[in-house]
């Protein structure tokens, strides 16, 4: 596979106003959405796909594969829900979110374990503002990062928190990563928002290579206190949010089982009060998470736990 040429510090472009001395090294992943082909070249501030001609420009070192007509769109109904840093959210819901940590952190090194490589490859699909790959990173493990989301204000803060990692604008319902190329692909809060959910869980199956794993995440929101809170004590939710797909852990599961994944492990967390104002509220207090999830999913395993989160291997 030809590496994609990479600019050095007597080579630099001006982007977007923005100096570039180190674009993407080593591509592996990104293919040309036209031809399929994952020999790309950088060449006069742009990627050019020698089979099929087709260009990709560059922003801010920001390959991007796919244009954003649709999060354009999307961003001018809900312009708060796109351009609010992740940042800020995971302080409001800080205990969850290191839960959330911990989970993820646990599934990487138990991926890794079992794959048993070097130089293994991860793409975080929807990685947003970069916060799972930052998590990751600290890890220190053996890992080439790559991130792909559809909205381009997010990559540039993701950029600048893990500037190690590849990052490209791409939107998954296109197929611009190559096949075979991945080790663990992280796939968290992203497919709820998915109308063809089977086909992008079709599509990652085949970007894997065999053995490779999917750390899936999703909020399970088809369950009687979600749909309380969303239609009966917070209707608004339901106009705000740009979900269409509110799963229960039995919905998702009848979801995987048209693929060829295998399940290696599933979780329940978020175990919450059916109104997010005061939910937000009584959970600033880290003892009082503690024994919402603690109790929760002890009497409550199923139905009253807001997230679901799986491992699930490529055979």
């Amino acid at each position: 596979m030809k590496n994609i040429k990479t600019l050095n510090n007597d080579n630099m472009i001006e982007n977007d106003n923005i100096s570039i001395n180190k674009i993407v090294k080593n591509n592996e992943i990104i293919s040309c959405p036209n031809c399929k082909t994952t020999i790309l070249q950088l060449e006069k501030g742009r990627y050019h796909c020698k089979k099929c001609n087709n260009t990709y420009p560059l922003m801010k070192g920001i390959p991007l594969i796919t244009e954003q007509k649709h999060i354009d769109s999307l961003r001018k109904d809900k312009p708060n829900w796109y351009i609010t840093s992740q940042k800020t959210v995971r302080e409001i819901y800080k205990h969850q979110h290191a839960l959330m940590k911990k989970m993820l952190q646990d599934s990487i090194n138990s991926a890794v374990k079992s794959l048993d490589k070097e130089n293994i490859v991860l793409l975080d699909i929807g990685c947003g503002d970069g916060r799972s790959l930052k998590d990751i990173k600290d890890m220190k493990l053996p890992i080439k990062l790559y991130g792909c989301d559809y909205n381009y204000i997010r990559l540039v803060r993701a950029k600048k928190l893990v500037p190690s990692a590849t990052l490209f604008l791409n939107d998954v319902n296109n197929d611009s990563i190559a096949k075979s190329s991945c080790d663990i692909i992280l796939l968290n809060h992203v497919i709820e928002h998915v109308k063809d959910d089977v086909g992008l869980l079709k599509k990652i199956y085949s970007y894997l290579k065999p053995g490779g794993v999917l750390i899936l995440g999703t909020p399970q929101e088809g369950t009687f206190l979600c749909k309380l809170r969303n239609y009966v004590l917070e209707p608004y939710i339901i106009f705000r949010t740009d979900h269409v797909q509110f799963y229960t852990d039995k919905k998702l599961l009848e979801k995987i089982k048209k693929t060829k994944f295998q399940v290696e492990s599933f979780e329940y967390y978020n175990y919450h009060f059916p109104h997010s104002i005061l939910d937000r509220y009584i959970r600033k207090s880290k003892r009082i998470h503690d024994f919402m999830e603690k109790n929760g999913h002890k009497y409550m395993k199923r139905a009253g736990a807001g997230g679901l989160w799986m491992m699930l291997r490529k055979k």
